[in-house]
Parts: C-alpha cells; sequence; structure tokens
C-alpha cells in the first residue's frame, strides 16, 4: 500500500493553494523534524525563513553521504523525506524557520522543533524521541513526573511562535513529539489556543490522568487528533483519552510505529476499527503493572536501569549495538553495585509485572475456549 513518500509522488504536483493542507502533510511535516537542520536553518522568526528547496540544497551540500546513510533509522528516512519533498511544487516553497535543537544531560532533556509556514498557516513541528539514552530517559521519566523539561520547553517554543507570526497554527509531532504538541497547546495562554486550527499525536505517549481532568485540556479537546497504528505500543503507554483514530500499517509489531509504514490513499490515511489483540494485551499489561507502582517505585526504577545503561559509555543506542557484547561487563558491574534494597524493590517489581501478565493472559485463553469448542474437529473413524 502507498506511504507518505507516494503520497509526495501523487499530490506533489499541487500547491497548497490548489490542495488545502491535511492529514497526511500533518504526519510529513512531523517525519521532517526528525531531520538535523543545524547549520541549515536558524533559529529566529520567520523573517529569516528559507524555502524547504533551499534547505534540501543546503543540506546536501553540508553533510556527508556515507554519514548520512549511517545515521539511524529515523533519521535516514527523514533526509530522504526533505529530499522528495524539496523536488515537489507541493513543499518546495515551503518556508521553515525557528529549528531549535537541545540536549541538557543535567537536565535530562532532548528537544527539538521546526516551524513550516504554507497554505496560510504555521505547521510547529516538534521531534520525536531521538536515539540517545538521554532522549529515552526524559521519555521514562513521563511516567512519574508530572512535567518533563522538553514540555515546558515545548510550552514556551509555541508561545515565541504565536508571538513571531500572526497566522493560524498547527501544532503535531511524531513520538514524544506529539506528546509535546498536545502539552504546549493544552497549557498555551489562551490567546494563543484561539490560533490553534488542530493539534496532532501521531503515536505519541500519553499523559498522567490529571491532564485529561483540567479546564485547559476540555478546551482544547475537539481540536486534538490522536492517530495511532493498529499495533501501537507507543501510543497507547500512559493514559489517553481514547478518543483516537487507528491507521492500518504494512510493518509488524512495534515496527509499525515508523510512520513510513503508514497506509494512505489519496489524502487520507487508510483506516482500520479496532487495534491488534498484542496491543490491547501490552496495553493491559503495562496499564496494570503501572497503576501497582507509586511514582516514588517508577522513579527509582528508571534511575536504576538509565544508570546500568550509562555505565557502557554509550550516548546513543547505535553505538550500544555496535559495542555489541562488550557493554555487558559494565553492566553487569553497574548491577553488582546496586544495594540489597534497590535489588530487592527491582525483584518485586519484575514479579508484579510478570503477575500481571500472567493473570491477563490467563484471562485471554479463558475467552479463547468457547471460541475454539464452537468448531469441534471431527475424529477420524
Amino acid at each position: 500500500m502507498p506511504n507518505i513518500l507516494d503520497y509526495i509522488d501523487w499530490r506533489g504536483d499541487l500547491r497548497f493553494a490548489e490542495a488545502p493542507f491535511c492529514e497526511v502533510d500533518n504526519l510529513i511535516f512531523s517525519w521532517l523534524a526528525y531531520v538535523d537542520f543545524g547549520g541549515v536553518l536558524s533559529g529566529d522568526g520567520p523573517a529569516q525563513s528559507i524555502p524547504l528547496a533551499e534547505a534540501g540544497r543546503r543540506y546536501a551540500a553540508t553533510h556527508d553521504p556515507a554519514e548520512m546513510e549511517d545515521s539511524g533509522c529515523i533519521t535516514r528516512t527523514s533526509i530522504l523525506l526533505l529530499h522528495r519533498m524539496a523536488q515537489s511544487r507541493r513543499y518546495a516553497d515551503v518556508q521553515l524557520w525557528g529549528y531549535v535543537c537541545r540536549r541538557d544531560r543535567d537536565q535530562v532533556e532532548q528537544f527539538a522543533a521546526v516551524c513550516c509556514s504554507c497554505d496560510g498557516g504555521c505547521y510547529v513541528a516538534f521531534r520525536g524521541t531521538d536515539n540517545t539514552l538521554l532522549g529515552w530517559r526524559e521519555d521514562f521519566n513521563m511516567g512519574f513526573m508530572p512535567v518533563v523539561p522538553s514540555q515546558k520547553e515545548a510550552r514556551r517554543y509555541l508561545e515565541r511562535v504565536a508571538t513571531a507570526c500572526s497566522v493560524g497554527l498547527w501544532v503535531g509531532g511524531h513520538s514524544k513529539g506529539g506528546n509535546l504538541a498536545v502539552y504546549a497547546s493544552v497549557n498555551a495562554d489562551p490567546a494563543v489556543q484561539q490560533r490553534i486550527r488542530a493539534v496532532y499525536n501521531n503515536d505519541g505517549p500519553g499523559f498522567l490522568q490529571a491532564m485529561f481532568e483540567s479546564e485547559a485540556y476540555r478546551r482544547l479537546q475537539s481540536r486534538i487528533h490522536t492517530i495511532i497504528p493498529q499495533s501501537s505500543v507507543v501510543g497507547v503507554l500512559l493514559e489517553h483519552s481514547r478518543q483516537y483514530t487507528i491507521v492500518a500499517s504494512d510493518a509488524v509489531g512495534m515496527m509499525q510505529h515508523d510512520a513510513m509504514s503508514w497506509q494512505v490513499l489519496g489524502g487520507a490515511f487508510v483506516y482500520v476499527q479496532q487495534r491488534t489483540r498484542s496491543s490491547e494485551f501490552l496495553d493491559q499489561t503495562l496499564s496494570g503493572w503501572l497503576a501497582a507502582l507509586t511514582p516514588e517505585q517508577r522513579g527509582r526504577f528508571v534511575d536504576t536501569l538509565f544508570t546500568v545503561l550509562d555505565s557502557t559509555g554509550a550516548a546513543t543506542f547505535d553505538e550500544m549495538s555496535k559495542m555489541g557484547f562488550s557493554t555487558l561487563a559494565p553492566m553487569l558491574r553497574s548491577l553488582g553495585g546496586i544495594d540489597r534494597q534497590t535489588r530487592k524493590m527491582l525483584g518485586e517489581m519484575m514479579a508484579s509485572l510478570f503477575r500481571v501478565w500472567s493473570a491477563l493472559l490467563s484471562q485471554q485463553l479463558a475467552l479463547a475456549r468457547p471460541a475454539a469448542t464452537a468448531f469441534p474437529v471431527k475424529k477420524e473413524k
């Protein structure tokens, strides 16, 4: 089935004046946010914007092809996306500006965003989690912290963008970028909220329950669009409003998080009625497990997990993968240095996860038995 690259081939000859912004354009701009525009775009306002086609030329001129090929999967496909967009009438003249990228180990923050002006409006694209351990640690922190640094930064960024331009806004992102889009929009100044046309959370994690009980969330709820693939894992983490749409994907399991696998037909996604059983089962398992843990226990689990991972000296998961078995020794030493009380807590938490998983599996098997007995197999005489 076609994906967003095929959409560019099909719709790329029509400018936004001829075919208005749609949900597929949203995903394309969200994926574009994974490109490292450092040295290509400035962090200034729309007066310093450049056409997307020019950004593509500058990127190609300043990046080695071998380096681009060796980049992570998401980065590599986002670079391909930039190239294809730059060659199309639809996206070549989109104005890019306001690029920001920051990583702060002390604050445990990974944040990036870029603005895409088109069709009389501006799409504010927040980058999702990159392949750094820092980025993933901040994601895990969402499970026990009311607010993480990148969420605060996303709100400030959105309000700066709203001050810098006067047009209507779309706000979105993929993965953690979708979470940041929702958080920033819900917590923005009411005057900024009035200018938001739509908010797109493309398979991003949810929030702690308090978010959905706020008046600010209810005020913006009708404009928030949550889109997940049928076997979503990331997009059903934590709490969601349950008002989401489900898109078909060509990939299997967790690989459906890759938006390049999402199926597109014309100017819309190919939707399905329900998630896969594996996605629902994992959702129930993790939700049940997290509900059994206090915020303090979740925090200690995350601290311990990333202390072990950091002991390898790797900054990214790609580096860990290349190091192979050489990561085992420092990780084992790190585990051995954990105090007895923490080891006991980790053991109890893993046992709790296993109990939740076992109970849900038993329920699934019990539900499956009546269906199996409804079609008895005839024995041969």
